[in-house]
Formats: structure tokens, sequence, C-alpha cells
């Protein structure tokens, strides 16, 4: 015998079933139905030499028990023409309404199918369960010796894989969550990479770090307007030549060295020489700045200027001799971030200390004396 026990239930309530042999599985059967889940899912249950098959669909549970022998196809394929026939005989209201076993009178329809099944199983109702089988991913057999080897009951068991369906389902809505965040999260990485340039060669073969190139473009244009504007004289205030114009647009043409320069290195990336390129012009140019800002000292003038042109020379010539054998940025950060300050203190002071000479500004410098 391969097919020994079948029904029909709404949710938990059998509506309709045939049971042939002597063993009860009654409690067994309950068990498994008030633990399906709600959602649409076909599973099988192993017990013993005994396999519990089901498929439920829009509340309807349709459940076959066979013996091992049958093996799994041909119970399946019962399911689908059981399910066919009970909702042929069957409206939706019908159902619905019927209380428990109300719709017994279809067992006998049951007992003869599973008699057909047994004796001659039709051959193309075999070969069309084994197309759709073949497609169906949550069919899952579950041992149960196994689990009653542990001295488990059967209602474990059930607690335990009845919920493997509604994963499943859930399962699918997730990966499409996990698909979005993934997405959004690659997203923010490429925006990160934009702007501060981590993925190399992302935009063009031709350039790495596409964003750290472009950006260092208006650097070459400021220090070119900054060298023209110290050497004409009409951009001045006063309308007057700088005085040591041509040091000062120096300093504005390592400015823009250091943009050219830098544009360079982050296109490649290629050669650690390059960044002979990058980070040494800044330290050059900012200790040439340092030195336009401290000559007009009175201190460093006459016999003392080569003082302060050899000591501010020894600084950028030393950093880049420590360097070539001990490249760490952090030596270079430092030594920047020292000569920007002191830069940025004495520039402080000249605002303070200038002379006005500027046109008007005599004037305004009297009234505020006035009211002193």
């Amino acid at each position: 015998m391969s097919l020994i026990h079948a029904l029909v239930a709404r949710e938990a309530t059998i509506l309709a079933e045939n049971r042939s042999g002597k063993r009860d599985f009654s409690t067994a059967v309950s068990t498994i139905l008030s633990k399906i889940p709600p959602n649409n899912s076909k599973l099988t249950y192993v017990w013993e030499q005994y396999l519990f098959h089901y498929v439920s669909e829009d509340g309807l549970t349709f459940l076959v028990m066979a013996d091992d022998a049958a093996g799994r196809r041909m119970p399946f394929t019962f399911i689908a023409d059981l399910q066919r026939r009970f909702t042929t005989a069957y409206s939706r209201d019908q159902i619905e309404d019927a209380p428990a076993y109300g719709l017994n009178e279809f067992s006998p329809q049951i007992g003869k199918l599973i008699e057909q099944y047994n004796t001659a199983p039709p051959v193309d109702a075999l070969s069309q369960a084994q197309q759709d089988l073949a497609q169906v991913k949550d069919i899952m057999v579950h041992n149960v010796e196994q689990i009653l080897s542990r001295g488990e009951r059967i209602e474990l068991l059930v607690d335990k894989t009845d919920n493997m369906a509604t994963q499943s389902h859930a399962f699918r809505r997730g990966a499409r969550t996990v698909r979005r965040q993934q997405f959004w999260r690659n997203q923010r990485i490429v925006a990160l990479s934009v702007f501060v340039g981590f993925d190399n060669y992302t935009h063009t073969p031709y350039v790495a770090e596409w964003y750290n190139t472009i950006s260092n473009i208006p650097f070459v244009l400021l220090g070119l307007f900054g060298a023209y504007s110290c050497l004409a004289p009409h951009l001045q205030p006063n309308q007057k030549p700088l005085p040591d114009g041509r040091r000062h647009a120096a300093g504005n043409l390592g400015i823009m060295f250091i943009g050219f320069g830098s544009s360079i290195f982050h296109a490649t990336l290629k050669w650690h020489a390059q960044v002979l390129l990058d980070e040494l012009p800044m330290i050059f140019v900012t200790s040439l700045v340092l030195y336009l800002v401290c000559a007009d000292e009175d201190r460093w003038k006459g016999e003392n200027a080569w003082k302060l042109k050899v000591g501010l020379a020894a600084v950028p010539l030393g950093v880049s001799a420590v360097y070539l054998y001990y490249p760490n940025p952090i030596l270079h950060q430092i030594c920047f971030g020292i000569i920007i300050l002191t830069s940025t203190y004495r520039t402080r002071l000249l605002f303070q200390t200038a002379p006005l000479d500027t046109p008007g500004m005599e004037a305004k410098g009297e009234m505020h004396r006035a009211r002193d």
C-alpha cells in the first residue's frame, strides 16, 4: 500500500477525510494542521516509514499520508488531483460555511482516488507533476524520528519547522529590502569615492582621482592671476607698483605650480616619486611666502637678510632630504602647519601696522584719531 490517509481541511478544521489502515494518526494530523502557516506552502513530514505531504493554498489544506516507498512525486500528484476535484465539487461559500466534517460526503471520492493511485496512477498526471515539482523550492522534508529520539514531542517538531514556509515568503520580501539597502549603500560609497578619491580610474581610464585632479585647476588659475596682479600697477588699490612685486609674483607662481603638480599626482598615482610634485612643493612655496611677509621687517634687512634667506631655504631642503629616506606624511603635515601658522601670524601683524597710504584712508585715519 502506498497512499494510506487523506483529508481536506479549512485551516485546522477537517472537512472531509478518508483513512485506510488500522493505525490511528489523528493526533499527528491534528498537530500538523494546527501549525500550518497561513501563507501558501508545500511541506513533507517524515515519521518512521510514513510521510505526511500537504499543500496549503488560500486557507485550504490537502493532506495525504503515504509510506516511504511512494516517494514524493506521486503523493503530490494525488494532492493536485484531489484539490481539483474538491474545488470543482464545492463552491467557496460551501467550503467557508461547512462545520467540522461537514463535507465528509466527499470521503468516498477520496477513497476511490486513493485506490486509483495505489493501483494505476495516471501517467499524464505524474508527468505534469514532475514538471511542476521541479520548480518548487519550498518543499522540505523533516525527519520526525530524529526529533523523537531526543525525547521531544511532535508539537515541538512542528513548532521548529512550520515557520520555514513563512520564512521563505519573508525571505523574498527581505531579499528585495536587502537589494535596496545594498543599492543605496553602494551609492554612498560611490559618492564618498567621488569626493575623497578612493576609487581609482572610476570615471575614465586616463585619470585616477577625477575630482581631486579637477579641483586643483583653480589653484593654477589663482596663481596665474596672483602673479599678474603683482606685476600690474592698475590692479593695486593705490594704482602704484607693488614693492617687491617680482618676488610676490614668484610666490603666486609657486601656488600655480602646486596646483599643476597636484593635478598630475592625482591623475595617475602610479609612481611614488610623484609626491615630489604634490606635497614637497607646498613646503617650498609656503617657505617663500613666509620669507616675503618677513623680509620687510627691519631686523631682517641689511646684514641680517642672508640669515632669513638661508634659514627659510634650509627648511624645505631639509624636509625634502628627510622625506626621501622617511616618506611619512605626518612629517610633511607638521612642517606645513608650522609654516602656515607662522605666515598667518606675520600677515596679521602686517595688516595691523600697515601705513595708510591708500587714497582716502589717511582722512579716515585722522578722523579716528580725532575721536580718540
